[in-house]
């Protein structure tokens, strides 16, 4: 046995009490471990303390007995590591058995009294109030200012002393809040289990101790709660496992997870929380999930955007998926309104009211919206039907947010080859802006130029409303698109001088020339579409216009380039025109020049 150390046996010890069949035997392990790290090897403390604070837990009225007589003879020893067991006091004196309160009330009038224990009144004092001391008794308790210096005098060398006069004093109680994190991140378990015993005793699972018959239940779990959550707030792990686990989260606790989302830096674990809270607190799942959802339209982008983030996760969810769709149908819907709602503006959303609709309150309604899209396709249609009744601010921004989640879903997408083909009336611009982005990148797919085929058999005059805007896309996008309308790669949906006639109509308001020019010459390129007698055509139907379109003459040289034998044809349409006393001098001048003006005559 002499060549076991003390560490050895200490640990031994703990092992052998943890198993020990009768509280006898586990008393007298403990006594031994009393003796060993109080007085033989107390260098060991800081290792096992931990350990020996766990019978707290005990069940045998003797052990916890035991436990406060070690409490109280370590803090007369070492003063320094009476906040750590400040927790250990506070459950045990808690306790069920009379005879464990008045050992803890024996011990903290013993400690009060003990000049090391001088620093530590205001701890203490609470315990005692709680009790019945009054103020008045527990002044007469504490020791003298001058029993404290000569207990420093006699238990610390001049070096010490000299150092302890001259630091500064710190507030007591946020010391305590310090103490009481660290405490906190060791005895986690321990805080949990008070929570859980006040708990009890608040519903009645519990015998009420006698000394606290008189307390207002409800108050004491709150308190104990928000203490510790107070305490552990700026470590992520401690508070949110004190809230996960505990058996009930109070309005005030809750408030402290608002408080904590609003802050940048600490918002992506605390909106996390309330993820996790909504998950495993199915009784209040409603009340977690809504909290959350609230962040979904904060006015700061960085939570707004994690609050998103987490309830993209929960939407996953079948039992969650419903509440969610619906709370963000209910933003969307607020855009048809004259003015943003109240429920958008004031400190829980952190932006002040308004009269109007900025970019801030249009984008806090789209993007819960928008961002769950690809997860359900079938949201894009109510989003068209929005669209349809906002107005030309509110359409731009949904324009400009629709390009990420678009390009999520994919042009195979059933749901926006869908919406293509139905083309809500009014919409034309946000279907054309839904083509832009599929197509930007690559080339439409068989199913998206079906889609534009049949709307142009069935909405014709609602596709050439959307030239414009088709026309606009990039030039290789454009080319393709154009090649299957017309047939290149099987059947034509309309014919050539459909598209050629409906280009030189598109009014100059809603598109510029240049933008048109490029367009009709990208179909006259194509001579084996655009050939001589479908030019005539088109040229016949152009010159039965009123007023003429203004790219009329250009396409007249460009025909005539192309096919001269048309010279004749083209004489003869003038002729008519002339007749009919059109004046053609301001087209000439614009598009023509002598050349070009002798070449046609």
């Amino acid at each position: 046995m002499n060549d076991v150390s003390d560490e050895e046996l200490v640990t031994q010890w703990l092992n052998n009490a943890a198993v020990a069949r009768s509280s006898s035997e586990k008393l007298e392990y403990f006594h031994k471990l009393k003796e060993v790290l109080l007085r033989k090897s107390p260098h060991l403390l800081q290792k096992f303390l931990p350990n020996i604070l766990n019978f707290t837990t005990d069940k045998n009225g003797d052990i916890k007995r035991a436990l406060v007589g070690f409490i109280e003879e370590l803090c007369k020893l070492r003063e320094s590591l009476l906040p750590k067991v400040m927790l250990n006091l506070h459950m045990l004196l808690c306790d069920e058995s009379i005879a464990v309160q008045k050992r803890v009330i024996q011990a903290l009038i013993g400690l009060i009294k003990h000049p090391a224990a001088y620093e530590f009144v205001e701890k203490l004092t609470p315990l005692l109030i709680d009790l019945g001391y009054s103020q008045q008794d527990i002044i007469k308790i504490v020791p003298k200012a001058e029993e404290r210096r000569k207990y420093c005098k006699r238990t610390l060398s001049l070096e010490s002393l000299q150092i302890y006069n001259k630091r500064p004093r710190l507030d007591p109680q946020i010391e305590f809040d310090n103490d009481t994190n660290d405490n906190l991140r060791t005895h986690v378990d321990l805080a949990l289990a008070w929570l859980f015993e006040e708990y009890g005793i608040l519903q009645g699972f519990s015998r009420v101790p006698p000394l606290r018959k008189d307390t207002k239940l409800d108050k004491s779990y709150n308190t104990l709660l928000c203490t510790f959550i107070n305490a552990s707030s700026n470590d992520s792990a401690v508070f949110s496992r004190l809230l996960l686990e505990a058996p009930l989260i109070t309005d005030e606790a809750l408030d402290k997870v608002h408080q904590l989302c609003r802050e940048e830096k600490k918002c992506t674990w605390a909106l996390g929380l309330l993820r996790d809270l909504a998950v495993r607190k199915p009784p209040k799942q409603l009340m977690f999930l809504n909290a959350l959802l609230s962040y979904t339209t904060y006015e700061c982008n960085v939570i707004r955007d994690c609050a998103i983030s987490h309830v993209l996760e929960l939407h996953q969810r079948a039992d969650l998926k419903l509440v969610i769709e619906e709370f963000a149908r209910m933003n969307l819907e607020f855009l048809k309104l004259q003015r943003p709602p109240e429920s958008l503006c004031g400190f829980s959303q952190g932006r002040l009211k308004s009269e109007t609709w900025g970019d801030d309150f249009i984008k806090a309604c789209l993007l819960p919206y928008i961002s769950l899209l690809p997860a359900n396709e079938t949201l894009i249609h109510d989003l068209a039907k929005v669209y349809v009744q906002t107005g030309a601010n509110i359409k731009r921004i949904i324009l400009r947010l629709l390009e990420t989640p678009i390009r999520s879903m994919g042009m195979d997408s059933p749901e926006l080859l869908k919406l293509v083909e139905d083309c809500p009336k009014g919409s034309e611009t946000l279907v054309t802006r839904v083509i832009h982005v599929l197509t930007d990148k690559g080339p439409p797919s068989a199913q998206l130029v079906q889609r534009v085929r049949d709307l142009y058999h069935t909405r014709v005059s609602d596709v050439i409303a959307a030239l414009p805007k088709l026309i606009k896309l990039n030039p290789v996008v454009v080319r393709e698109v154009f090649n299957r309308l017309l047939g290149l790669h099987g059947d034509s949906p309309i014919t050539p001088t459909e598209l050629l006639v409906a280009l030189h109509l598109i009014d100059s308001n809603r598109a510029d020339l240049k933008t048109i020019i490029k367009a009709t010459s990208m179909c006259l390129q194509e001579k084996q579409v655009f050939t001589q007698e479908v030019l005539a055509v088109v040229l016949q139907q152009l010159m039965d216009q009123t007023p003429l379109p203004t790219l009329l003459m250009r396409t007249v040289i460009q025909a005539l380039g192309s096919y001269p034998r048309l010279s004749g044809f083209v004489m003869n349409i003038l002729q008519r025109l002339i007749l009919k006393q059109f004046v053609y001098v301001t087209i000439f001048h614009r598009f023509g020049n002598k050349k070009s003006y002798g070449k046609v005559l």
